[in-house]
């Protein structure tokens, strides 16, 4: 904790608050209008627990000193925790935030994890953060905007935001629907301050990018942390939207179901992932051509493909999901599983078309003999 920092260089209370002047843009045709956080970080504490959350939500601009918030994880917790004690939810919104901390705020870690340790450890020290001016919460110093308020408990008092086009490249609906809504009481900025943000789409897009490195992160630390034997590595890929996706490589395979054990652990724990595909060693998880080859030459469908009922945790903005359900907490999703490996498939494969350390020395050396210069 710092004293004060640049976010306080500016700070705008009561009549002086203008989120108008903020140049937030209308990212998309059919968006419902100007989004003013699309790579903002906000921060919320669990009200039992107090432990901080950093994550990334969208928010519609509702004029001078109102945004509508699009929240759902471990935010939309904390909220349904608000509104069980009947009082409203102190918010804030960070745009324009050091790296560390925005890769952080995108990062899936378990409930109850504060992402600044993420920032602290990624930039080998703390974080600088600061207290706020009108609410129980802290910021990192160096923000360009501050943007703090409440959201009430009473729904009477939200309002109606979107629609807008998301991250897998779909919009989440066409209609307006009530959100919450964030009373502002106050901003903060920096002098000339500098306005981040992002349009996303269909992948590749910048926010999957900026979630790909941290989603494949948190996602590999939680295999290990699993004590499931076997595991070399896991990729979210880009194109699955940066966590619908895992492809999980083995070194080893040390018993039959060792393989299921690994698919049923990521249903469970990453959150996201609707596909879990595992492959051997042999196996480029970072080539999508590598995947499809396996793919095609390792999987029988009716022995080695998973799918579960649609009573697993889903993502309210997966446009796969029937828009009915599309919303949290309701929002779930059905789950597939590929074993892509060669084990305990109850017979042989027979070798690969790879020549031995023995003939490639020997072609080597007889090169020139062949007419090809080296």
């Amino acid at each position: 904790m710092v004293s004060s920092g640049h976010c306080k260089e500016n700070i705008d209370k009561g009549n002086k608050i203008n989120l108008e002047k903020i140049p937030a843009p209308r990212w998309h045709e059919l968006d419902g209008g100007r989004y003013i956080s699309t790579l903002g970080v906000v921060i919320t504490k669990d009200p039992d627990t107090g432990i901080r959350n950093l994550a990334v939500y969208r928010e519609m601009l509702l004029g001078k000193n109102k945004t509508a918030l699009h929240s759902e994880q471990d935010s939309g917790i904390h909220l349904r925790k608000y509104r069980d004690m009947k009082k409203p939810m102190p918010i804030v919104t960070c745009i324009g935030v050091p790296p560390s901390v925005l890769c952080a705020a995108l990062t899936k870690v378990p409930y109850g994890q504060d992402e600044a340790g993420i920032a602290g450890a990624l930039c080998g020290e703390p974080v600088p953060f600061v207290k706020c001016e009108t609410v129980d919460l802290e910021v990192p110093a160096d923000s360009e905007i501050v943007i703090e308020g409440e959201i009430p408990a009473d729904s009477s008092k939200w309002e109606m935001e979107g629609p807008f086009g998301e991250f897998t490249g779909h919009f989440h609906s066409l209609e307006k629907t009530l959100h919450p809504t964030i009373h502002v009481s106050a901003v903060t900025y920096r002098n000339n301050p500098i306005y981040q943000g992002c349009s996303p789409g269909i992948p590749p897009n910048e926010e999957t990018t900026c979630r790909e490195i941290p989603a494949t992160a948190s996602a590999y630390a939680e295999l290990m942390k699993s004590g499931i034997p076997g595991i070399k590595d896991i990729y979210l890929p880009e194109m699955g939207c940066a966590g619908f996706t895992a492809i999980v490589q083995m070194d080893r395979h040390f018993y039959q179901g060792n393989v299921r054990q690994i698919i049923y652990f990521c249903f469970a724990r990453l959150l996201i992932g609707k596909w879990v595909i595992v492959v051997d060693h042999d196996v480029d998880i970072y080539n999508p051509g590598m995947i499809e080859w396996a793919l095609a030459t390792r999987v029988q469908p009716h022995r080695d493909i998973i799918v579960t009922d649609n009573r697993l945790q889903g993502v309210a903005l997966d446009p796969s999901i029937h828009s009915s359900l599309a919303h949290i907490p309701n929002a779930a999703t059905s789950k597939i599983g590929i074993d892509a490996t060669t084990k305990f498939k109850g017979h042989d494969f027979n070798p690969l078309v790879i020549d031995s350390a023995k003939m490639k020395g020997k072609i080597a050396r007889r090169w020139k003999e062949y007419g090809f210069k080296i």
